[in-house]
């Protein structure tokens, strides 16, 4: 299994992520586009973990990109940049959940998309999902699916996302534990069904 990149990681013929962002904000037309290819399986996977569906996805991660170039001159050293990218392709898209729900029941105001980051960086998810685990995924309830995703998938602490999600320490731990309950229900119910 491949060790996952972080900022320092890289070889010497390729720029960090944070020399990346430097030469984006300073006005290099490549340095972003760079940037975003090497990490966007992991924005795209904090973007579905928020529940959007597949056929918004691509408008989600567009806003995403451009919240990241909007907010690049912000980014403060505090966390690693694709850390930083992760944050607010995630909060963008519960942004645009939040903004379905709206005219049903429930109202909240949006997410700082380019104030607050997460401490450490983490491994993408693997690339190729079986079609069983994801629709497995896509059958549990959106609660459980966002820490399923940010811990099992994406690698984020307990504290991590609770930071992210603005709930308590004990309900994510409450969550994910449930949701992996789920999860392992319907993949073996996908199991039995698929059997002659």
């Amino acid at each position: 299994m491949t060790a996952p990149v972080t900022d320092t990681q890289h070889s010497s013929t390729e720029r960090t992520d944070r020399e990346l962002l430097a030469e984006h904000i300073a006005g290099d037309p490549l340095a972003l586009h760079t940037l975003l290819a090497r990490h966007e399986i992991r924005m795209h996977w904090a973007e579905r973990a928020a529940g959007v569906p597949e056929s918004e996805l691509a408008d989600v991660h567009q806003e995403a990109v451009l919240k990241i170039h909007r907010c690049a001159a912000t980014f403060r050293n505090r966390s690693s940049v694709v850390t930083w990218m992760v944050t607010i392709a995630h909060r963008t898209a519960l942004n645009f959940m939040t903004a379905q729900h709206r005219r049903g029941h429930r109202h909240r105001e949006d997410i700082s998309d380019c104030e607050r980051e997460l401490p450490t960086s983490h491994a993408a998810p693997n690339r190729e999902l079986s079609v069983d685990l994801h629709n497995a995924l896509a059958s549990i309830p959106i609660l459980f699916r966002q820490t399923v995703v940010l811990r099992g998938m994406l690698g984020y602490s307990i504290s991590e996302i609770s930071t992210m999600l603005d709930v308590a320490p004990g309900t994510v731990k409450s969550r994910y534990s449930r949701g992996r309950r789920l999860l392992q229900d319907h993949l073996v119910l996908a199991d039995y069904a698929d059997r002659p």
